[in-house]
């Protein structure tokens, strides 16, 4: 019984990664439809300050004094949902009130990486480190936003 228990699991695994997707691709194909009615996102300037295997950290333009926001999404968030447009933007927001911003844009696995797991994107040692010091930030963790502490 045990051995037919590992192909039918094997199906099912197979058909869930199917299902998954194809439901991508029209996800994708939704919003490639919406982009050409000028309905997608309208990011905010930003430019790449350092970046790994896994993410890329952006930069947005901000005051050079002022405390620094660092904005780490769950992996599965496109960056543009902090900045969709500028009336719907954490981004502009945290911008205009005098914060210089950094964010996280987790990078897609690749062929290769394809079953790339929490461990590959957010190693300590890694990843979290190198941001922190590419950022410039040494503050504490809340949920999915750190902040420099005021000195």
């Amino acid at each position: 019984m045990a051995a037919q228990a590992v192909p039918t699991l094997a199906f099912i695994d197979t058909f869930r990664m199917a299902h998954f997707g194809m439901s991508d691709m029209l996800r994708r194909a939704q919003a490639n439809a919406l982009d050409a009615l000028g309905l997608g996102p309208n990011e905010h300037d930003f430019r790449v300050l350092s970046s790994g295997p896994q993410w890329r950290l952006r930069e947005y333009a901000g005051p050079d004094a002022a405390p620094s926001l660092l904005i780490i999404p769950a992996p599965i968030k496109q960056p543009y949902i902090w900045d969709l447009t500028p009336s719907v933007s954490a981004v502009r927001y945290c911008l205009s009130r005098g914060l210089r911003v950094y964010l996280v844009e987790w990078v897609p696995p690749s062929g290769g990486d394809g079953r790339a797991g929490l461990d590959e994107y957010a190693d300590p040692d890694s990843s979290i480190t190198r941001l922190r010091a590419a950022a410039g930030s040494s503050g504490a963790c809340s949920s999915q936003v750190m902040r420099r502490p005021s000195h």
